[in-house]
């Protein structure tokens, strides 16, 4: 997770079974934010459906030593046109909320499921297991060889599951998804990789602190008792 990396995905899914265009952007910024006593790293992801943005997300991130990549917690604002209609949020160390594990250090099949995070305020209690490793695929911008798939599944919704594939040095490649009951099939590929300008990445680093100060505004109560973030 490079200061600057963007990555982008397009695809599809359905909306009350609908067919609609997805896409979703996500820039690691050069950013910081202490989260439970951890400095993590901050991204900027932003949801798109039929062209529209949907969702812009605050998501925090931080390896450890041995390599296993955790996830601590996202500020989320969801929109109907240029309205905020939620703001949903969970941070570790908050409101019971506690970090899981985005990536493991040394994937492998036959390893247990293991929490991806645990946000009890928002009902967020999505779980991952290794699907799938040593994988070829090909997406938009390339063949990847040591793809590992990730089963994604919230644990109130088990027939459920979504799909990532991640590729070495890359990041996540492609999403599926698998069950009958998976209403939404989000089917999306890397679409483009690239690194921005210090000029744009400086202009999105500006959009992520309005979006925390809007954060501390909408909620005094949970991200109001996080210190700012810090370059």
């Amino acid at each position: 997770m490079v200061p600057g990396t963007r990555l982008r995905w397009e695809g599809h899914a359905y909306d009350d079974g609908e067919k609609v265009s997805r896409a979703i952007e996500s820039t690691v910024t050069g950013l910081t934010k202490e989260i439970a006593g951890v400095e993590t790293v901050v991204a900027l992801d932003r949801d798109f459906t039929e062209g529209k943005a949907e969702e812009v997300e605050l998501t925090f991130y931080a390896q450890d030593d041995l390599g296993t990549v955790w996830y601590f917690g996202e500020y989320s604002e969801e929109y109907d046109d240029a309205e905020i209609v939620k703001s949903p949020l969970w941070l570790a160390g908050l409101q019971g909320a506690r970090a899981g594990v985005m990536m493991q250090a040394a994937p492998g099949t036959g390893q247990p499921d293991y929490a991806e995070g645990w946000g009890p305020a928002v009902g967020w209690n999505d779980r991952a297991k290794v699907d799938q490793v040593d994988v070829r695929d090909c997406v938009r911008t390339g063949c990847y060889d040591d793809v590992v798939v990730i089963a994604e599944f919230n644990v109130d919704e088990p027939a459920r599951t979504q799909l990532k594939s991640f590729a070495p040095g890359v990041g996540g490649i492609r999403t599926g998804y698998r069950g009958a009951q998976e209403t939404e099939r989000e089917q999306l590929q890397l679409v483009a990789r690239h690194r921005l300008t210090a000029a744009t990445l400086k202009d999105v680093e500006e959009d992520v602190r309005d979006e925390e100060g809007r954060a501390y505004q909408r909620s005094p109560r949970v991200y109001g008792k996080t210190a700012r973030m810090k370059s």
